[in-house]
């Protein structure tokens, strides 16, 4: 379990980074209502790229503790409601009912990024 452990950390430190480099990209964007579409293309795809580190993490934690998910159709769901469980002792919960809030908005956001072709974003 050692090695796992090790493994896991160092998964969450490697993404943990890239979700800082991804906020800070996303923090410094100055919108308005003129702001030009191909910004908002960029700043769509950095906050598609966002939630997937999210996801990303919750992957690793999942496939450490052995927390596996049920219906492959929900997965994305299903892996996001996981993380909010307090499965003590195998695990604390990783998120709270905020974050689990926020992080389903920005999951359905990636869905419609991934989903909805030529529809205009704002």
């Amino acid at each position: 379990m050692y090695e796992k452990a090790i493994i896991l950390t160092r998964s969450i430190e490697a993404d943990q980074t890239a979700i800082e480099q991804i906020y800070n990209s996303l923090t410094t964007a100055q919108l308005s209502d003129d702001t030009p579409e191909e910004l908002l293309i960029v700043l769509a795809y950095r906050l598609h790229n966002l939630y997937t580190a999210f996801e990303n993490i919750f992957q690793h934690i999942a496939a450490t503790f052995e927390n596996h998910l049920e219906d492959q159709s929900r997965w994305h769901v299903q892996l996001l409601q996981r993380m909010a469980l307090d499965l003590t002792p195998i695990r604390p919960a990783v998120i709270d009912s905020t974050m689990l809030a926020n992080l389903d908005v920005l999951r359905r956001f990636r869905h419609l990024f991934r989903s909805a072709y030529g529809v205009r974003l704002n």
